[in-house]
């Protein structure tokens, strides 16, 4: 794990400043503040949750797949 940053190192081709995919960006990052591990493991924390969801839908059984509802 790294801090995240552009590849080219420069923020005038990010719109902001804020680069990323929504759903991975930590709250405080869209709070204008800095980027961090922490803000890190937010984002790998999301992708921990989506894989965990992923295997449920895999679910050789029916039954445990999870309900449009979930």
């Amino acid at each position: 794990m790294g801090l995240c940053k552009p590849d080219n190192n420069e923020l005038e081709n990010t719109k902001n400043g804020i680069y990323g995919v929504l759903p991975y960006i930590s709250p405080e990052i869209l709070r204008r503040q800095n980027y961090s591990k922490a803000s890190d493991i937010y984002s790998f924390g999301i992708i921990m949750y989506e894989v965990s969801l992923i295997k449920r839908c895999l679910d050789a059984n029916p039954s445990n797949r999870p309900t449009t509802n979930e």
